[in-house]
């Protein structure tokens, strides 16, 4: 699943290609990606994209009084029509993985999504509609401290092990097991650890981390470990700078010494460094 930084990418370039840009027409190939709206797509015909924006993971369309909401979930992407990612069988077959078009005044979108997982929702109180989904702040914004102090807030009452509280998007907003996986590497914490054991300093020290790697891996165009393309269909490069992320039975690079293992948590897979990331019980 695109994460933070995959998804800024993606923001951002949708942004600069089709900003002040007039909306003519959404063409919805898959009925299941219109979610949980009331608003019918023909609603949006003819109105100015104000801006696009993130919150977490989701994309936002700014239409002024309206907003196109967008989660690409595991396989979507936003690719420009013409882009030759996409299978020519898929689009002669007209397949419901090309689950819609955004058609702008001098631009064609196509949200391709393999796995048929993704949702666009046509929202009014943007405000009411993420304050449903219980998102953590945003970890980049205008009040930096804010995140870290809702951050700080929770982990003391967590027995869960350190990864799960970071994929929590309550607790952090934008993070995925990429750059959990990639943080705790950096803050030399085991993914198992329980989260109310850590100290204080461990927290801040982990949460620094994670604001890092993943402001790292947006100057890279984020990673493309899997699915993830950004508009024009290119990867994001991110990928040759990761530590631990599925590089299981390969050498550290922190180390040199010691091969990443990787075990399950919470179902999820969780790479780290046996050397660089010992198992403790800080405050036992």
């Amino acid at each position: 699943m695109p994460e933070l930084p995959e998804v800024q990418t993606v923001v951002s370039d949708l942004q600069e290609l089709v900003a002040s840009q007039t909306l003519e027409k959404i063409v919805i190939n898959d009925p299941k990606v219109w979610f949980h709206s009331s608003l019918q797509p023909k609603y949006f015909t003819g109105r100015q994209l104000r801006h696009v924006d993130r919150r977490g993971k989701y994309i936002v369309y700014n239409f002024g009084d309206i907003h196109l909401v967008q989660h690409l979930r595991m396989t979507g992407k936003m690719l420009l029509s013409d882009a030759k990612e996409i299978p020519h069988n898929i689009i002669k077959a007209n397949s419901l993985q090309l689950r819609l078009k955004l058609i702008f005044n001098n631009v064609e979108l196509v949200f391709y999504d393999p796995r048929r997982f993704g949702t666009m929702t046509a929202v009014i109180d943007l405000d009411a509609y993420f304050k449903s989904k219980q998102l953590a702040p945003e970890l980049y914004s205008n009040e930096p401290q804010l995140a870290l102090d809702h951050y700080l807030a929770k982990v003391d009452y967590s027995n869960r092990p350190i990864k799960s509280t970071i994929l929590d998007q309550s607790i952090i907003c934008g993070a995925g097991n990429i750059y959990a996986d990639e943080a705790l590497h950096r803050a030399g914490v085991h993914p198992s650890t329980p989260t109310n054991t850590l100290l204080s300093s461990q927290h801040q020290a982990i949460f620094a981390h994670l604001k890092e790697v993943m402001r790292e891996a947006i100057l890279k165009r984020g990673t493309s470990a899997a699915d993830y393309l950004d508009l024009n269909g290119n990867p994001g490069v991110f990928k040759q700078y990761l530590k631990v992320y599925k590089r299981k039975d390969e050498l550290c690079k922190t180390c040199d010494r010691t091969r990443i293992c990787r075990i399950k948590i919470a179902g999820r897979s969780s790479h780290y460094c046996p050397k660089c990331q010992p198992f403790t019980k800080t405050n036992d």
